[in-house]
This record gives C-alpha cells, structure tokens and sequence, in this order.
C-alpha cells in the first residue's frame, strides 16, 4: 500500500490479493474491524471511530472466530478488506494463536491493540502493529483516537503490498 498526502487529502493506492490494484481509498471510506469482547469497550470505541475518524467504515465482531471469518470474506472483495483492526487485549489472552495465524495470512493487515503494559510481549508476539494503551475516561478515548487518526494518516507509511 502506497500513501501520498497532499495538503490533508491522502489518496492509498493498494493491492489486493492477486495484486491488482483496488484504487483510491481515503480516510472518509477506510475499513476498519473493531473485534472487542466487552461491550462498553465497544461502544466506546464506535463513539470515538465516529467523532474522531468520521469516515471510517466499522465493522464490530465480539470474538477472534468471528473475525477470522469476516476478514476471510473480504479478502477476495475490493475496498472491503480492513485496512485496521482494533484488537481487545482480552482476546490476544484467550486466542493468540488466531491472530497469529492471522497475522501471517494478511501481513499487511495492520493490528491495533488495546492493552495494558504488562501484556505489551504477548501482543507482540502475536502480530501487533503496535499497542496503545486503554484508556480509563471518555476524554482520554477521545485524545487516543485523535492520536491514531493523525499517527496513521498524517506520519506514517504504510507496507507495500506483499
């Protein structure tokens, strides 16, 4: 995947799976899966992905299983294949070996993980891009967000397709 910025607009050029390319993508329509055992947690980040990232496309799943099954869907589906995933750590606890194995199937899947710091080795291990820490208020949720959105949309690069 290729991110040229222009002025706050940013245009993805990305290759599918048989490397075709897809086309432009921009933040008003990137998907992202939110896979988080607790339904507060979840509502939370629905409300920051919106406030936040308003043109994110959401998708909610409340375990890995049912993950696997949706990213395994969208995989063959042009402009539907999760740019990010919002991982709970809770769930790296019960199936590391999921996101693993999800990991090494779509490497360039990039894995968000809501964790504590003592669970930073395991998140780790399991494929995560990178880990950010769960906050405790609205406020803070609000500020992490506007720190993803200008983190992965303002600063970094994302992979080149495999």
């Amino acid at each position: 995947m290729i991110v040229t910025t222009y002025s706050g607009i940013y245009e993805e050029i990305f290759a599918g799976p048989d490397h075709s390319v897809i086309g432009p993508v921009s933040p008003s329509n990137v998907p992202v899966l939110v896979v988080e055992g607790d339904l507060a947690q979840l509502y939370l980040i629905d409300y920051c992905l919106r406030a936040k990232i308003p043109g994110a496309r959401s998708t909610f799943k409340c375990s890995l299983a049912t993950a696997l099954l949706y990213v395994n869907q969208c995989s063959s589906k042009p402009g539907e294949f999760p740019q990010f995933m919002f991982l709970g750590s809770d769930l790296i606890l019960s199936g590391g070996g999921l996101v693993a194995a999800l990991k090494k199937r779509y490497p360039n899947l990039l894995l968000i993980i809501l964790c504590e710091s003592q669970q930073a080795d395991q998140a780790y291990q399991a494929g995560a891009n990178c880990l950010l820490p769960r906050p405790a208020t609205l406020p803070d949720w609000e500020e992490l967000f506007e720190k993803i959105e200008g983190f992965w949309f303002g600063v970094a690069r994302w992979p080149l397709p495999q």
